[in-house]
Protein backbone atom coordinates (compact mmCIF):
# COMPACT_ATOMS: atom_id res chain seq x y z
CA UNK A 1 0.00 0.00 0.00
CA UNK A 2 2.83 2.39 0.92
CA UNK A 3 4.55 1.53 -2.37
CA UNK A 4 1.37 2.30 -4.34
CA UNK A 5 0.94 5.55 -2.41
CA UNK A 6 4.52 6.65 -3.14
CA UNK A 7 4.02 5.76 -6.79
CA UNK A 8 0.88 7.95 -6.94
CA UNK A 9 2.74 10.84 -5.27
CA UNK A 10 5.58 10.55 -7.77
CA UNK A 11 3.14 10.52 -10.68
CA UNK A 12 1.35 13.61 -9.29
CA UNK A 13 4.65 15.47 -8.90
CA UNK A 14 5.62 14.57 -12.43
CA UNK A 15 2.28 15.86 -13.73
CA UNK A 16 2.67 19.17 -11.82
CA UNK A 17 6.19 19.60 -13.17
CA UNK A 18 4.90 18.87 -16.66
CA UNK A 19 2.17 21.52 -16.23
CA UNK A 20 4.73 24.08 -15.04
CA UNK A 21 6.98 23.25 -17.96
CA UNK A 22 4.02 23.61 -20.34
CA UNK A 23 3.13 26.99 -18.80
CA UNK A 24 6.67 28.23 -19.11
CA UNK A 25 6.83 26.98 -22.68
CA UNK A 26 3.58 28.83 -23.50
CA UNK A 27 4.90 32.04 -21.91
CA UNK A 28 8.16 31.71 -23.84
CA UNK A 29 6.17 31.17 -27.04
CA UNK A 30 4.14 34.27 -26.30
CA UNK A 31 7.26 36.37 -25.78
CA UNK A 32 8.73 35.09 -29.04
CA UNK A 33 5.56 36.04 -30.89
CA UNK A 34 5.62 39.49 -29.27
CA UNK A 35 9.24 40.00 -30.30
CA UNK A 36 8.29 39.05 -33.87
CA UNK A 37 5.46 41.57 -33.69
CA UNK A 38 7.88 44.29 -32.54
CA UNK A 39 10.33 43.45 -35.32
CA UNK A 40 7.53 43.58 -37.88
CA UNK A 41 6.43 46.95 -36.52
CA UNK A 42 9.95 48.32 -36.82
CA UNK A 43 10.31 47.09 -40.37
CA UNK A 44 6.91 48.39 -41.29
CA UNK A 45 7.82 51.85 -40.04
CA UNK A 46 10.84 51.94 -42.39
CA UNK A 47 13.12 53.24 -39.66
CA UNK A 48 16.70 53.53 -40.79
CA UNK A 49 19.76 53.25 -38.61
CA UNK A 50 20.96 56.56 -39.97
CA UNK A 51 18.12 58.38 -38.22
CA UNK A 52 19.66 61.11 -36.18
CA UNK A 53 23.09 60.97 -37.74
CA UNK A 54 22.13 63.48 -40.41
CA UNK A 55 20.06 65.54 -38.00
CA UNK A 56 22.97 66.67 -35.85
CA UNK A 57 23.15 70.43 -35.55
CA UNK A 58 24.68 73.24 -33.58
CA UNK A 59 22.43 75.27 -31.32
CA UNK A 60 23.02 78.99 -31.05
CA UNK A 61 21.38 80.75 -28.12
CA UNK A 62 21.34 84.51 -27.70
CA UNK A 63 21.50 85.66 -24.11
CA UNK A 64 18.75 87.95 -22.88
CA UNK A 65 21.18 90.56 -21.56
CA UNK A 66 23.88 92.12 -23.71
CA UNK A 67 23.02 90.18 -26.89
CA UNK A 68 26.04 87.89 -26.49
CA UNK A 69 25.87 84.68 -28.50
CA UNK A 70 26.80 81.39 -26.84
CA UNK A 71 27.35 78.28 -28.99
CA UNK A 72 26.34 75.03 -27.33
CA UNK A 73 27.57 71.52 -28.10
CA UNK A 74 26.20 69.68 -31.12
CA UNK A 75 22.93 67.85 -30.50
CA UNK A 76 21.69 64.89 -32.53
CA UNK A 77 18.72 62.55 -32.38
CA UNK A 78 20.72 59.72 -30.87
CA UNK A 79 21.45 61.82 -27.79
CA UNK A 80 17.79 62.77 -27.43
CA UNK A 81 16.59 59.17 -27.70
CA UNK A 82 19.26 58.00 -25.28
CA UNK A 83 17.89 60.41 -22.66
CA UNK A 84 14.30 59.15 -22.93
CA UNK A 85 14.55 56.19 -20.48
CA UNK A 86 16.41 58.42 -18.02
CA UNK A 87 13.63 61.01 -17.72
CA UNK A 88 12.43 61.24 -14.12
CA UNK A 89 10.68 64.61 -13.82
CA UNK A 90 8.41 66.91 -15.77
CA UNK A 91 11.14 69.46 -16.30
CA UNK A 92 13.38 66.82 -17.88
CA UNK A 93 10.51 65.66 -20.10
CA UNK A 94 9.91 69.23 -21.25
CA UNK A 95 13.60 69.66 -21.98
CA UNK A 96 13.64 66.50 -24.10
CA UNK A 97 10.67 67.82 -26.08
CA UNK A 98 12.44 71.14 -26.66
CA UNK A 99 15.69 69.47 -27.72
CA UNK A 100 13.85 67.28 -30.19
CA UNK A 101 12.56 70.36 -31.98
CA UNK A 102 16.14 71.19 -33.01
CA UNK A 103 16.64 67.80 -34.70
CA UNK A 104 13.14 67.50 -36.12
CA UNK A 105 12.66 65.75 -39.48
CA UNK A 106 10.40 63.08 -40.92
CA UNK A 107 12.94 60.37 -40.16
CA UNK A 108 13.55 61.61 -36.63
CA UNK A 109 9.82 61.75 -35.93
CA UNK A 110 9.48 58.11 -36.94
CA UNK A 111 12.45 57.17 -34.76
CA UNK A 112 10.93 59.07 -31.83
CA UNK A 113 7.59 57.29 -32.24
CA UNK A 114 9.36 53.92 -32.22
CA UNK A 115 11.34 54.84 -29.10
CA UNK A 116 8.28 56.12 -27.24
CA UNK A 117 6.05 53.12 -27.84
CA UNK A 118 8.86 50.76 -26.80
CA UNK A 119 8.97 52.14 -23.26
CA UNK A 120 10.41 49.60 -20.79
CA UNK A 121 7.55 47.59 -19.29
CA UNK A 122 9.41 47.28 -15.97
CA UNK A 123 9.50 51.06 -15.53
CA UNK A 124 5.87 52.16 -15.56
CA UNK A 125 6.71 55.49 -13.93
CA UNK A 126 8.13 56.86 -17.21
CA UNK A 127 4.85 56.38 -19.09
CA UNK A 128 3.19 59.60 -17.78
CA UNK A 129 6.36 61.49 -18.71
CA UNK A 130 6.36 59.94 -22.18
CA UNK A 131 2.73 60.98 -22.55
CA UNK A 132 3.68 64.51 -21.56
CA UNK A 133 6.37 64.58 -24.27
CA UNK A 134 3.91 63.28 -26.86
CA UNK A 135 1.26 65.83 -25.89
CA UNK A 136 3.79 68.66 -26.06
CA UNK A 137 5.11 67.68 -29.47
CA UNK A 138 1.67 66.84 -30.92
CA UNK A 139 0.70 70.49 -30.73
CA UNK A 140 3.42 71.28 -33.30
CA UNK A 141 3.97 67.90 -35.00
CA UNK A 142 0.60 66.10 -35.22
CA UNK A 143 2.35 63.18 -36.88
CA UNK A 144 3.91 62.21 -33.53
CA UNK A 145 0.60 61.91 -31.68
CA UNK A 146 -1.15 60.18 -34.57
CA UNK A 147 1.71 57.72 -35.03
CA UNK A 148 1.86 56.79 -31.35
CA UNK A 149 -1.92 56.39 -31.21
CA UNK A 150 -1.98 54.13 -34.28
CA UNK A 151 0.83 51.93 -32.98
CA UNK A 152 -0.68 51.62 -29.50
CA UNK A 153 -4.08 50.66 -30.90
CA UNK A 154 -2.46 48.15 -33.21
CA UNK A 155 -0.49 46.67 -30.33
CA UNK A 156 -3.61 46.55 -28.14
CA UNK A 157 -5.54 44.64 -30.85
CA UNK A 158 -2.69 42.16 -31.25
CA UNK A 159 -2.34 41.61 -27.49
CA UNK A 160 -6.12 41.24 -27.04
CA UNK A 161 -6.03 38.16 -29.26
CA UNK A 162 -3.33 36.53 -27.10
CA UNK A 163 -3.85 35.05 -23.64
CA UNK A 164 -0.24 34.37 -22.65
CA UNK A 165 0.45 35.04 -18.97
CA UNK A 166 3.89 36.38 -19.76
CA UNK A 167 2.40 39.27 -21.76
CA UNK A 168 0.34 40.67 -18.88
CA UNK A 169 2.96 43.33 -18.00
CA UNK A 170 3.10 44.35 -21.64
CA UNK A 171 -0.69 44.65 -21.78
CA UNK A 172 -0.75 46.76 -18.62
CA UNK A 173 1.94 49.02 -20.04
CA UNK A 174 -0.02 49.41 -23.27
CA UNK A 175 -3.33 50.26 -21.58
CA UNK A 176 -1.65 52.61 -19.11
CA UNK A 177 -0.02 54.43 -22.02
CA UNK A 178 -3.42 54.86 -23.67
CA UNK A 179 -4.96 56.10 -20.40
CA UNK A 180 -2.24 58.71 -19.88
CA UNK A 181 -2.59 59.97 -23.47
CA UNK A 182 -6.35 60.27 -22.96
CA UNK A 183 -5.80 62.52 -19.96
CA UNK A 184 -3.49 64.72 -22.07
CA UNK A 185 -6.12 64.68 -24.85
CA UNK A 186 -3.48 63.36 -27.22
CA UNK A 187 -5.88 60.51 -28.03
CA UNK A 188 -9.58 60.88 -28.89
CA UNK A 189 -11.97 60.19 -26.02
CA UNK A 190 -13.68 57.34 -27.87
CA UNK A 191 -10.49 55.22 -27.92
CA UNK A 192 -10.65 53.95 -24.29
CA UNK A 193 -14.29 52.96 -24.72
CA UNK A 194 -13.39 50.91 -27.80
CA UNK A 195 -10.68 49.15 -25.80
CA UNK A 196 -13.10 48.54 -22.93
CA UNK A 197 -15.66 47.03 -25.30
CA UNK A 198 -13.09 44.58 -26.67
CA UNK A 199 -12.15 43.57 -23.12
CA UNK A 200 -15.78 43.14 -22.03
CA UNK A 201 -16.62 40.96 -25.02
CA UNK A 202 -13.96 38.46 -23.91
CA UNK A 203 -14.10 38.89 -20.15
CA UNK A 204 -11.64 36.68 -18.32
CA UNK A 205 -9.28 37.33 -15.42
CA UNK A 206 -6.49 38.87 -17.49
CA UNK A 207 -8.88 41.13 -19.39
CA UNK A 208 -10.50 42.17 -16.11
CA UNK A 209 -7.11 43.24 -14.76
CA UNK A 210 -6.39 45.23 -17.93
CA UNK A 211 -9.84 46.86 -17.82
CA UNK A 212 -9.38 47.82 -14.16
CA UNK A 213 -6.01 49.37 -15.02
CA UNK A 214 -7.72 51.42 -17.74
CA UNK A 215 -10.43 52.64 -15.36
CA UNK A 216 -7.92 53.49 -12.64
CA UNK A 217 -5.81 55.37 -15.19
CA UNK A 218 -8.41 57.59 -16.85
CA UNK A 219 -11.81 56.62 -15.41
CA UNK A 220 -12.22 59.70 -13.24
CA UNK A 221 -11.04 61.97 -16.05
CA UNK A 222 -13.68 60.52 -18.39
CA UNK A 223 -16.29 60.74 -15.63
CA UNK A 224 -15.71 64.47 -15.29
CA UNK A 225 -16.02 65.21 -19.03
CA UNK A 226 -19.64 66.04 -19.93
CA UNK A 227 -19.49 64.15 -23.24
CA UNK A 228 -18.30 60.89 -21.67
CA UNK A 229 -19.98 60.83 -18.25
CA UNK A 230 -22.94 58.72 -19.41
CA UNK A 231 -20.71 56.21 -21.21
CA UNK A 232 -18.53 55.73 -18.11
CA UNK A 233 -21.59 55.05 -15.95
CA UNK A 234 -22.88 52.51 -18.48
CA UNK A 235 -19.46 50.83 -18.54
CA UNK A 236 -19.32 50.63 -14.73
CA UNK A 237 -22.86 49.22 -14.54
CA UNK A 238 -22.07 46.55 -17.09
CA UNK A 239 -18.85 45.62 -15.27
CA UNK A 240 -20.78 45.32 -11.99
CA UNK A 241 -23.45 43.18 -13.65
CA UNK A 242 -20.86 40.88 -15.23
CA UNK A 243 -19.07 40.66 -11.91
CA UNK A 244 -22.12 39.09 -10.26
CA UNK A 245 -22.43 36.45 -12.97
CA UNK A 246 -18.79 35.31 -12.87
CA UNK A 247 -17.12 33.17 -10.23
CA UNK A 248 -14.12 35.35 -9.41
CA UNK A 249 -11.53 35.12 -6.66
CA UNK A 250 -11.08 37.73 -3.94
CA UNK A 251 -8.14 39.42 -5.67
CA UNK A 252 -10.11 40.03 -8.87
CA UNK A 253 -13.15 41.26 -6.92
CA UNK A 254 -10.93 43.70 -5.04
CA UNK A 255 -9.49 45.01 -8.33
CA UNK A 256 -13.01 45.68 -9.64
CA UNK A 257 -13.93 47.43 -6.40
CA UNK A 258 -10.83 49.62 -6.63
CA UNK A 259 -11.69 50.51 -10.22
CA UNK A 260 -15.18 51.63 -9.15
CA UNK A 261 -13.69 53.75 -6.36
CA UNK A 262 -11.16 55.29 -8.75
CA UNK A 263 -14.00 56.45 -11.02
CA UNK A 264 -15.94 58.15 -8.24
CA UNK A 265 -15.89 61.92 -8.17
CA UNK A 266 -14.16 63.51 -5.25
CA UNK A 267 -16.31 65.65 -3.05
CA UNK A 268 -15.28 69.25 -3.08
CA UNK A 269 -13.96 70.23 0.30
CA UNK A 270 -15.49 73.32 1.77
CA UNK A 271 -13.07 76.16 2.28
CA UNK A 272 -12.12 76.53 5.94
CA UNK A 273 -14.12 79.31 7.55
CA UNK A 274 -12.05 81.97 9.24
CA UNK A 275 -13.70 83.77 12.10
CA UNK A 276 -13.79 87.54 11.74
CA UNK A 277 -12.13 88.95 14.84
CA UNK A 278 -11.45 92.53 15.80
CA UNK A 279 -7.88 93.69 16.49
CA UNK A 280 -8.60 93.69 20.24
CA UNK A 281 -9.79 90.06 20.06
CA UNK A 282 -6.67 88.97 18.24
CA UNK A 283 -4.49 90.85 20.74
CA UNK A 284 -6.19 89.27 23.77
CA UNK A 285 -5.88 85.80 22.27
CA UNK A 286 -2.19 86.42 21.58
CA UNK A 287 -1.56 87.47 25.16
CA UNK A 288 -3.39 84.51 26.69
CA UNK A 289 -2.51 81.70 24.29
CA UNK A 290 1.00 82.65 23.15
CA UNK A 291 2.64 85.08 25.58
CA UNK A 292 1.29 83.90 28.94
CA UNK A 293 3.92 82.07 31.02
CA UNK A 294 5.08 82.16 34.61
CA UNK A 295 7.80 84.66 33.63
CA UNK A 296 5.51 86.99 31.64
CA UNK A 297 2.73 86.98 34.26
CA UNK A 298 3.25 90.63 35.25
CA UNK A 299 3.54 91.91 31.67
CA UNK A 300 0.36 90.13 30.52
CA UNK A 301 -1.56 91.42 33.55
CA UNK A 302 -0.52 95.01 32.82
CA UNK A 303 -1.42 94.74 29.14
CA UNK A 304 -4.86 93.29 29.92
CA UNK A 305 -5.58 96.08 32.42
CA UNK A 306 -4.72 98.64 29.73
CA UNK A 307 -7.55 97.46 27.49
CA UNK A 308 -10.62 99.74 27.06
CA UNK A 309 -12.62 98.49 30.07
CA UNK A 310 -14.98 101.45 30.20
CA UNK A 311 -18.52 100.32 29.46
CA UNK A 312 -17.76 96.59 29.47
CA UNK A 313 -19.81 96.04 32.64
CA UNK A 314 -22.88 97.51 30.88
CA UNK A 315 -22.41 95.21 27.82
CA UNK A 316 -21.20 98.19 25.78
CA UNK A 317 -18.61 96.24 23.82
CA UNK A 318 -18.23 97.35 20.18
CA UNK A 319 -14.70 95.91 19.96
CA UNK A 320 -15.77 92.59 21.56
CA UNK A 321 -13.16 92.95 24.29
CA UNK A 322 -15.47 91.45 26.93
CA UNK A 323 -16.27 88.52 24.66
CA UNK A 324 -12.57 87.82 24.04
CA UNK A 325 -11.69 88.01 27.76
CA UNK A 326 -14.59 85.79 28.82
CA UNK A 327 -13.72 83.26 26.10
CA UNK A 328 -10.04 83.04 27.08
CA UNK A 329 -10.68 82.74 30.82
CA UNK A 330 -13.52 80.21 30.58
CA UNK A 331 -12.05 77.95 27.90
CA UNK A 332 -8.98 77.06 29.91
CA UNK A 333 -8.55 73.75 28.06
CA UNK A 334 -7.01 75.75 25.23
CA UNK A 335 -4.16 76.74 27.57
CA UNK A 336 -1.26 74.53 28.49
CA UNK A 337 -1.79 72.64 31.72
CA UNK A 338 1.13 74.42 33.41
CA UNK A 339 -0.31 77.84 32.51
CA UNK A 340 -3.73 77.33 34.14
CA UNK A 341 -2.54 78.53 37.61
CA UNK A 342 -0.91 81.54 35.93
CA UNK A 343 -4.23 82.40 34.24
CA UNK A 344 -5.93 82.22 37.65
CA UNK A 345 -3.38 84.69 39.05
CA UNK A 346 -4.02 87.04 36.10
CA UNK A 347 -7.76 86.83 36.85
CA UNK A 348 -7.06 87.69 40.47
CA UNK A 349 -5.05 90.77 39.45
CA UNK A 350 -7.79 91.95 37.10
CA UNK A 351 -10.46 91.28 39.76
CA UNK A 352 -8.87 93.81 42.12
CA UNK A 353 -9.58 96.56 39.60
CA UNK A 354 -12.76 95.13 38.00
CA UNK A 355 -14.54 92.91 40.55
CA UNK A 356 -17.54 92.32 38.28
CA UNK A 357 -15.33 90.54 35.75
CA UNK A 358 -14.05 88.05 38.33
CA UNK A 359 -17.64 87.24 39.39
CA UNK A 360 -18.73 86.83 35.75
CA UNK A 361 -15.90 84.38 35.01
CA UNK A 362 -16.63 82.27 38.10
CA UNK A 363 -20.36 82.15 37.27
CA UNK A 364 -19.62 81.13 33.66
CA UNK A 365 -17.24 78.36 34.76
CA UNK A 366 -19.72 76.95 37.31
CA UNK A 367 -22.50 77.06 34.73
CA UNK A 368 -20.34 75.11 32.26
CA UNK A 369 -19.56 72.50 34.93
CA UNK A 370 -23.24 72.11 35.81
CA UNK A 371 -24.20 71.87 32.12
CA UNK A 372 -21.58 69.17 31.52
CA UNK A 373 -22.83 67.11 34.50
CA UNK A 374 -26.45 67.36 33.43
CA UNK A 375 -25.97 66.41 29.76
CA UNK A 376 -23.13 63.93 30.27
CA UNK A 377 -21.72 64.56 26.78
CA UNK A 378 -18.15 63.32 26.52
CA UNK A 379 -17.57 65.34 23.34
CA UNK A 380 -17.97 68.53 25.35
Amino acid sequence: AFADLSTDVDETAELNEADDDDGEAVDALGMLEYQEFIAQRRNGGELTKEAGADDAGTLTVVAAAGGVQHTLAALNLTDVLRRLPLVTSRSEADQVAVDFCYVNSRTSRRALISALIEAPRRHMFVIPLYARIIATLSAYFPEVGEGVEAELRREFSWLARKRFRGLLDTRLKNILFIAELVKFRAVPLHVPFGCARILLDQLHVQNIEVLCALLEGCGRFLRVQPETTARVLVLLDELARRRRTLNLDDRTLQMIENAHIACELRRARAAPTVKARTPYERYVRKLMYEDLTADTFGTVSVQLRRLPWRGLAQQNDPQRVRHALMSCFTKVWKLKHAHVPVAAKVLEEIGRVHPWFRVAVVDAVLERVQLGLEHNEFAR
